[in-house]
């Protein structure tokens, strides 16, 4: 069974999310001033987060596991020190200035625990070093170091079993940009051959399956382009005058924003085709990441019963205090998503309940008491799965802007009861 930061591979999504949800966080520049930006899909609400003007160095990264969000990583346009930002707009440094070189395009991994973040020109030869270092700024080991002069790593990004860093090397020498991967311990990172000339900025998909990345291959725009998460099969997505920067995949998986001339495209990956434009006012883009919004939790699973075609939790010590509007819950890698909402009742604020009789989904927030119930009788889980004695089994269980991450241990008729 896969371990606790498996949590995120195969996310396998349902054909019940009626529209794109959750928060973007984007990076820019506007005015002379660097921005890091919240907004809601949804509502397309904008939130400045940080912002700094009069000459100081822009934003350069800017990252947030998909289920979380609050806090997100960024390197601080300020101080240049890579930190955490909350939605609150308070910045915690977790690496501090380099000792040489400056430090750029920090990247979360899925779960939350690592940061991965690249040290430019670190000596006279100028190589540039891939760092990782946990999420509270412990353990910083060097995993690679680019071997010649003018070579630089651009924009690592995390697979979701946080085994692999994507990144692109850009060789001044030769001319050349390529995705390489490689394992996060460190070794000799392998070229993706079939993506096309030039790409860069890769991401994965939440199931593991794609990586997304641009390129202006055959043209003198850059655009988006999807492959198999192996580089095999890229498909160009976007076409014509508009660019595609900083491809993020939504947290459900089923579709992609970018950064583009006039804002954030979101394409509907069913049919590649636009869904949403929403405009921003900028100079030049600096990151941007999709991501739930939320914060980690800190309640825990009292009980969970798991069959093939059903599954029920009880939870306690849910921090939510507001009714949400969306939820999604992952029993190890299936996914139930609550986004219909329609489907939720606000009862005078004492109990949000969802229930969606067609999918056979209902939750129960219970506020005063920090309870919540969830289940689905209707969907199976992940075909070949055998919940025996001793397995342990990942859960997120999300509602709204709370996120509860945890491993349960499952007895042999599929049921755990949390110890005393």
């Amino acid at each position: 069974m896969e371990k606790l930061f498996y949590i995120f591979v195969c996310l396998i999504t349902l054909n019940i999310f009626a529209a794109p949800g959750g928060v973007i966080i984007c990076a820019f520049n506007m005015n002379s001033t660097a921005v890091v930006c919240s907004v809601n899909v949804v509502t397309e609400e904008k939130q400045i987060l940080a912002s700094y003007g009069d000459g100081c160095s822009s934003y350069a990264g800017v990252c947030a596991p998909p289920f979380l969000g609050d806090p997100c990583v960024t390197r601080d346009a300020e101080n240049l020190t890579i930190s955490l930002l909350a939605f609150n707009g308070a910045m915690n440094s977790i690496v501090p200035v380099a000792a040489a070189g400056v430090n750029l395009y920090p990247c979360y991994s899925f779960d939350g625990t690592k940061i991965a973040y690249v040290q430019r020109n670190v000596s006279v030869s100028n190589e540039d070093i891939l760092h990782v270092v946990n999420s509270d700024g412990s353990s910083d080991t060097s995993v690679y170091t680019t071997p010649l002069w003018g070579v630089n790593i651009g924009h690592p990004a995390y697979s979701p079993d946080g085994s692999t860093l994507a990144f692109a090397l850009d060789d001044s020498h030769y001319g050349s940009r390529d995705i390489y991967t490689m394992s996060v311990g460190g070794g000799v990172p392998q070229e993706l051959e079939d993506l096309p000339e030039d790409a860069m900025q890769p991401a994965f998909s939440p199931d593991g399956t794609k990586l997304a990345c641009v390129s202006e291959h055959g043209g003198s725009t850059y655009h988006l382009f999807i492959a198999n998460a192996d580089g095999s099969n890229p498909q160009q997505i976007t076409s014509g005058g508009a660019f595609a920067f900083f491809p993020s995949f939504s947290p459900d998986g089923k579709y992609i924003a970018v950064a583009s001339d006039n804002g954030i495209l979101i394409i509907d990956l069913s049919n590649n085709q636009e869904v949403k434009e929403i405009p921003l006012d900028y100079d030049s883009y600096k990151g941007l990441v999709w991501c739930l919004g939320a914060q980690k939790s800190e309640g825990n699973i009292l009980k969970a019963k798991v069959k093939e075609k059903s599954v029920s939790l009880k939870l306690q010590n849910m921090q939510l205090g507001v009714a949400p509007n969306y939820g999604i819950v992952q029993i190890d890698k299936t996914a139930f998503v609550l986004s219909d909402t329609n489907l939720w009742s606000n009862k005078k604020d004492k109990k949000y309940i969802y229930k969606d009789k067609a999918n056979k989904l209902s939750a129960k927030i219970t506020v005063k008491n920090k309870k919540v119930k969830f289940s689905a009788k209707k969907l199976s889980l992940t075909e070949g799965s055998d919940y025996t004695l001793n397995t342990n089994v990942p859960v997120v269980v999300n509602f709204g802007n709370e996120t509860v991450v945890e491993t349960i241990q499952l007895d042999a008729k599929g049921k755990y009861k949390a110890p005393r």
